[in-house]
C-alpha cells in the first residue's frame, strides 16, 4: 500500500509539474511591449460604474484587477478590425478567473497592438481638463493577449502588472509607462499572494495594508469595485464610532446590502485623511479600490510593489463636484 502511495504521489507531481511548465511556456503577455519605449505613450480614456478603459476608439474594456486573465468578445474584435488594429490568432493557455469571478480554462487566444494617443487638453467651465483638437498617434503597445469569451471585454491584471499604470485624476485617463514619470513618491507597498493555490493560475493577486480606524489589515485591489472605497466584512461594523447609513454596493454580479461609513479615518502608508468605508459580504473580506478612494494622480506599479502619489493632496472644496462620490 505504501508503495502505491509513492507512486500515486510521484505521478501527481509530475502532472503539477507538467502543468506549470504549460502554463509558464503559454501564458499570456510574454510578449507585451511598447513599441518606443522612450516615446510619450499617450492617454487612454476611463468612463465609470463599472471603471472601463478606451483602448481603441469606441472599444472599451472593464479595467479589472480581480480578473486574473485579459478577455475580449467577439463583437469587440470585430470592431478593432474594422479600425485598422492589428488582430491575430495566437496560440496561448491559462487558467484562471475573469470579470464575472468564473475560473476557466481558456486556449481561444487573439493577440492585438493599439495604437496610443494623446490629447491637447484644456479646462471647462467646472476646472476638469477636456481634450481638445485631432488625437495625435504617439506609439503602439504591441502583443496584448486577449482570451476570446462572451460578457464584458476585460484588461485583467495580467497586463496591468507588466507595466506601470499611471492614473491621471483630471483627464481622467490611464497612461502604460516602463519607468517611473518623474514626480512621484512612495506611497504604500503593494504585496502579492502567497497563497500556494494561486500558483496555478495565471494572474497575481495584490493586497495593500490600509488603516481603517487605526485598525490594520491587508486590502485586496479590487478595481472591480463599483464606486465603494473600501469594503469589510459586515461582521465588523461595529467597531465604527459613526452613525451608519443602510446602502447597496454594486459589482458586475450583485447588489449587496451594505451599512456605510462616510467618514472612517484611513491611513494608507504616510497619507490619512477621511473617507468612506462600507461593511457587507462578498468573496474577499477586506477590499480597495484605488481609482476611487484617490483623487489625485496616482502610479500602480505591481511588479515593483508599490503604489506612489505626487507630493501634494487635494483639498475637498476645489475637487470637481462630479467625482463626489469618489470623494
Amino acid at each position: 500500500m505504501k508503495k502505491v502511495y509513492i507512486i500515486l504521489l510521484t505521478v501527481l507531481i509530475a502532472a503539477a509539474g507538467a502543468y506549470l511548465v504549460l502554463l509558464n511556456t503559454l501564458g499570456p503577455q510574454r510578449n507585451l511591449c511598447l513599441a518606443h519605449p522612450e516615446a510619450s505613450t499617450g492617454r487612454m480614456f476611463l468612463s465609470q460604474t463599472p471603471i472601463l478603459v478606451e483602448m481603441a476608439p469606441g472599444v472599451r474594456f472593464k479595467l479589472d484587477t480581480g480578473s486574473g486573465v485579459s478577455t475580449i468578445n467577439p463583437s469587440d474584435i470585430e470592431k478593432l478590425r474594422e479600425a485598422g488594429i492589428n488582430v491575430s490568432p495566437v496560440t496561448l493557455f491559462a487558467v484562471d478567473r475573469d470579470a464575472y469571478a468564473r475560473y476557466n480554462f481558456y486556449t481561444d487566444a487573439v493577440r492585438v497592438d493599439f495604437p496610443l494617443y494623446d490629447y491637447d487638453f484644456m479646462a471647462d467651465s467646472t476646472g476638469r481638463a477636456i481634450p481638445v483638437g485631432t488625437p495625435r498617434r504617439v506609439n503602439t503597445l504591441e502583443n496584448v493577449d486577449f482570451f476570446v469569451a462572451p460578457g464584458i471585454s476585460t484588461l485583467g491584471i495580467d497586463v496591468m502588472q507588466k507595466m506601470m499604470v499611471e492614473y491621471l485624476y483630471n483627464e481622467q485617463a490611464l497612461a502604460f509607462h516602463n519607468r517611473r514619470p518623474k514626480g512621484y513618491q512612495e506611497t504604500v507597498e503593494l504585496r502579492r499572494s502567497l497563497n500556494p493555490l494561486y500558483f496555478f493560475i495565471t494572474g497575481e493577486r495584490y493586497y495593500m495594508n490600509v488603516g481603517v480606524d487605526h485598525i490594520y489589515n491587508d486590502y485586496y485591489i479590487d478595481t472591480g469595485l463599483q464606486l465603494a472605497m473600501l469594503k469589510l466584512p459586515s461582521a465588523q461594523a461595529d467597531r465604527s464610532g459613526h452613525t451608519l447609513r443602510e446602502d447597496s454596493v454594486r459589482t458586475l454580479l450583485n447588489v449587496h446590502k451594505a451599512l456605510t461609513d462616510d467618514r472612517a479615518w484611513i491611513e494608507l502608508g504616510h497619507r490619512a485623511g477621511y473617507r468612506r468605508a462600507s461593511y457587507y459580504d462578498s468573496e474577499e473580506p477586506y477590499g480597495i479600490n484605488p481609482l476611487n478612494i484617490f483623487t489625485q494622480d496616482m502610479l500602480l506599479d505591481f511588479g515593483g510593489g508599490m503604489i506612489y502619489l505626487r507630493p501634494y493632496c487635494v483639498p475637498n472644496i476645489i475637487r470637481n463636484k462630479s467625482a463626489a462620490a469618489r470623494w
